[in-house]
């Protein structure tokens, strides 16, 4: 259901974008009563998938009525392996779920659409231009007009790039795909040999299948047809990839703007993972949205004291502590498999550490 509408309506908000950060902030704000109109390029929801699916414990908290069909594996061991191959083995205090990303995307639309959200679909994001009371918003097959716009449209965020936000010019490629072999944890491979600058992973779905791929900053299929070879025997073309981009952006608002999510470079740095963060980032956003259109407040400096500082203030900190992470898991080959080397008392600390905010529990 996509629902009717006049041309000539002003909605409260448009949300470009309908993966995990689209369509939970659209939804949110449309539980509140408010018109909400969400846009999505591709013609189905939740592909082409650009994500391994591998989130925390926090996924329960943050979304308690998520179907348990859609947790594909629960895992609790990682093995790191340093460029010559020593092994550190890590046992994660909490549960960490490997879930049906696609389904996760096409769960939180129809959530979304349940709330009233009005969506268009296979229809993409071209500009938008600021009008006195509105923003009106082009797409390639029509015209739109609302009161905030919401970019939530990935690493290279046409919206955020029209508003001349600053991104990070540190950014990964990553390629993925889904190979049968034998797998009993999750493995993380480091080294410039295996993936410069990242690392490759093997996520199990299950004893015989698992995840497989990397990022990296060059010659991403290289590696990535290299490693799968050498893991599992055999090559397979990726069916999942993307952009990752991180790191703590001075704004993500405007005057009647915000983005959120990957647009928002909302990721843990040292993982590309941005589901969790996406999704704690998606309800400020609503709620600074919900507080801007009571108020009728649209300008820069309200959006930012309502939005920026308060989800820096949930998810700042460990994006700057992942961003020192990733330097250390990232340098050179012969510190990293001395680190491995004499990491095992450090292992027991590494396992009680919050994977998402990157501090320890209490």
């Amino acid at each position: 259901m996509t629902g009717d509408f006049l041309q000539d309506d002003i909605f409260d908000v448009i949300v470009i974008g309908a993966a995990v950060a689209g369509s939970r902030t659209a939804g949110i704000i449309a539980e509140s009563g408010r018109s909400v109109l969400l846009i999505e390029e591709n013609t189905n929801v939740g592909h082409p998938c650009k994500c391994t699916g591998l989130v925390s414990w926090r996924i329960k908290e943050l979304l308690p009525t998520m179907p348990e069909k859609l947790f594909v594996n629960t895992v609790q061991e990682a093995r790191f392996y340093s460029p010559k191959g020593r092994g550190l083995l890590l046992k994660s205090k909490k549960p960490v779920y490997v879930i049906d990303r696609p389904g996760l995307d096409k769960y939180l639309f129809d959530l979304a659409q349940e709330a009233g959200v009005q969506t268009k679909i296979n229809e993409k994001f071209v500009s938008y231009e600021m009008k006195e009371d509105h923003v009106e918003v082009k797409t390639d097959r029509d015209t739109y007009r609302g009161k905030i716009i919401i970019g939530a449209d990935g690493a290279n965020s046409p919206v955020g790039k029209q508003a001349g936000l600053k991104y990070p010019e540190t950014y990964l490629v990553g390629v993925q795909t889904t190979a049968k072999g034998k797998f009993d944890k999750v493995e993380l491979w480091f080294g410039s040999e295996v993936s410069p600058k990242f690392f490759a992973w093997v996520v199990p779905e299950n004893e015989n299948v698992a995840r497989i791929g990397l990022a990296t900053d060059r010659n991403a299929s290289k590696y990535y047809e290299k490693f799968l070879s050498d893991r599992v025997g055999d090559f397979v073309k990726p069916d999942v990839g993307g952009i990752i981009r991180f790191g703590l952006m001075d704004r993500t608002s405007d005057d009647r703007l915000m983005v959120v999510g990957d647009a928002a470079c909302q990721v843990k740095p040292y993982s590309g993972g941005g589901i969790v963060m996406g999704l704690i980032s998606s309800k400020v956003c609503a709620e600074a949205a919900l507080k801007s259109l009571k108020h009728k407040e649209f300008g820069r400096k309200f959006l930012v004291d309502n939005y920026d500082k308060k989800w820096k203030a949930k998810i700042g900190g460990g994006i700057k502590r992942g961003l020192a992470l990733n330097k250390i898991l990232n340098s050179s080959d012969r510190s990293l498999d001395m680190m491995m080397s004499a990491g095992r008392i450090g292992s027991k600390l590494l396992g009680k550490m919050d994977m998402d905010l990157i501090n320890y529990f209490a």
